[in-house]
Order: structure tokens, then sequence, then C-alpha cells
């Protein structure tokens, strides 16, 4: 389409975007309670683990919230997948939940760390 309003045409069908908006997951700490909500663009999207496995102790609800308390240290590469309830639309992310053990002797100085790289990307609260 070309013409004077070709510009307005498109940018009013491209103005809603249905995404993912959660950037990282808190590092967990072994045995120790842990929850985090997974967020989207538009409110009550229904979640789903795609891929991966989360660590014994830990769920993912519809609703988008991971909690328990893990057991094993290590990473967990996972993908989520939120379902848009408006328009049926989908987004997937992939993390990596990264569980600290509670045994190590420095954990008191894992717990105030804020921002460290894990393959690539940014983890850490």
């Amino acid at each position: 389409m070309s013409g004077p309003f070709s510009s307005a045409f498109t940018t009013a069908f491209n103005v809603y975007t249905f995404q993912i908006t959660t950037a990282f997951l808190p590092i967990a700490h072994e045995t120790h309670p842990y929850s985090t909500q997974l967020t989207a663009s538009e409110v009550g999207p229904v979640w789903t683990l795609e891929s991966g496995v989360l660590p014994s102790g830990i769920t993912l609800t519809v609703g988008g919230l991971i909690s328990g308390a893990p057991i094993g240290a290590g990473l967990y590469p996972i993908s989520v997948r939120a379902t848009s309830s408006l328009t049926s639309t989908t987004d997937d992310e992939a993390y990596t939940m990264v569980v600290l053990s509670s045994s190590s002797s420095d954990w008191g100085r894992h717990r105030s760390i804020r921002n460290f790289r894990l393959f690539g990307g940014i983890y850490g609260k």
C-alpha cells in the first residue's frame, strides 16, 4: 500500500505485541524458600514449561509463579511459554535458574549478588 495514508494504516496495526517481560530469574539458594512471579505485557496469561526441568522442589503455576524450596544446587536451563488469554498469541523465553548450595561457606556473600554474567545473560537480583 502506498500513498498518504499508508503510514497511518501500518502504524495502527503494529501497536501491540504480546510478550514476556521478565528479564531474568533471581538466584535461588538450595533448601531455602524461593518465589518469583513471571510477567508479560498483558495481565492473566497462561504459563507453561516448554523445555528443561525445574529443580526438585520448585514448581511453575499456570499463573506464572515459580516457587518452592529447591533441592540440588546447579544451573537449570528452562524455556517458558506465555499464552495470551485475550488473543491466544504466545511468546517463549529462555532462562537459566541458578541454585546455589546452602552448605557453601560463602553463602552469605552470594546472597548479596546484584548481577553477574552467565552464558552471556545477566542474572541475579
